[in-house]
């Protein structure tokens, strides 16, 4: 009798061990799909400025949908080349950043970077100047590099609210300017 209740016990404690390992096991694959890293990149949006005088009693003008500011059109492209160049994975950047026009576009030639216009990587860069017209900013980019910086023309453009890069005009190769 004593033999078939250590067989019943073993038995138990065998079915025991199952259970919490089939527990753990489901709480393994529930906690590992929501620790995945997320690579994608977050931008914060951009508010709207509001627009006001001190002679005129109007309410403030916010500029519509479709209009670029210069310094939002500044930050933004700042912000493209800030993630373009810690990126590993550029072509996602330009998926992110870019219209459909710059991501057909963008393709390594003769080991020239299209983006930075170059085949040396940048110790850094600076936005020179933003033109804007309405929905459409050129925005003066230059790059940092070690033989002579490189003066970018970026043109951005703005629709539904939504800032894209639009083309990426590199500099002429003897002079490094536009």
């Amino acid at each position: 009798m004593e033999k078939h209740q250590r067989i019943g016990f073993s038995i138990i404690l065998v079915i025991g061990a199952m259970a919490i390992l089939m527990i753990a096991v489901v709480i393994y694959f529930s906690l590992a799909g929501k620790t995945t890293k997320d690579t994608s990149i977050k931008l914060s949006p951009t508010p709207k400025p509001s627009i006001t005088t001190s002679s005129s009693p109007t309410p403030a003008i916010t500029p519509s949908d479709n209009v670029i500011i210069e310094s939002e059109a500044a930050n933004f492209v700042k912000g493209f080349y800030e993630s373009y160049s810690i990126s590993t994975r550029r072509i996602e950047v330009i998926q992110h950043f870019g219209t459909s026009k710059l991501q057909s576009s963008y393709a390594i030639k003769d080991s020239m970077d299209p983006i930075l216009c170059s085949k040396q990587y940048p110790s850094g860069f600076e936005t020179v100047s933003t033109t804007v017209k309405g929905g459409n900013a050129e925005v003066l980019v230059r790059l940092k590099l070690p033989d002579k910086p490189n003066e970018i023309e970026i043109t951005a453009v703005k629709s539904a609210n939504t800032i894209k890069i639009d083309s990426v005009k590199c500099p002429n190769p003897d002079t490094g300017k536009q």
